[in-house]
């Protein structure tokens, strides 16, 4: 893993938002955020590796804590933040546009 400071602060963020939260096979939901940044880790040598990294252990970090985008921002600056709503699955807009699908299909197998 790079060792930075960013990366520091983003992982340790991320621990303490999602303490005690687990995934549905029990595991701790911290492992999922260790194993998709070993994953970005592995692109290392893009010029922007320590950014992605930091956004990896924050991208659930909105839809699943009661951390906004503004605190967000103030503890990781603009590009991180992007990066992390850019990740942020919308549930609404998930919803509706589940809904116009089931919809669309169901209209057009009459």
């Amino acid at each position: 893993m790079i060792k930075s400071d960013l990366v520091s602060k983003a992982r340790e963020f991320a621990e303490e938002k999602h303490k005690g939260q687990v995934r549905k096979d029990g595991s701790p939901y911290v492992d999922h955020l260790f194993r998709v940044a070993d994953i970005v880790f592995r692109f290392k040598k893009c010029t922007r590796a320590e950014e992605l990294i930091a956004a990896t252990f924050l991208h659930d970090i909105l839809e699943d804590t009661d951390t906004g985008v503004n605190e967000l921002r103030e503890e990781f600056g603009e590009v991180i933040t992007l990066l992390v709503v850019e990740l942020t699955t919308d549930k609404l807009r998930s919803k509706i546009d589940g809904k116009a699908n089931y919809l669309s299909s169901k209209f057009a197998s009459e």
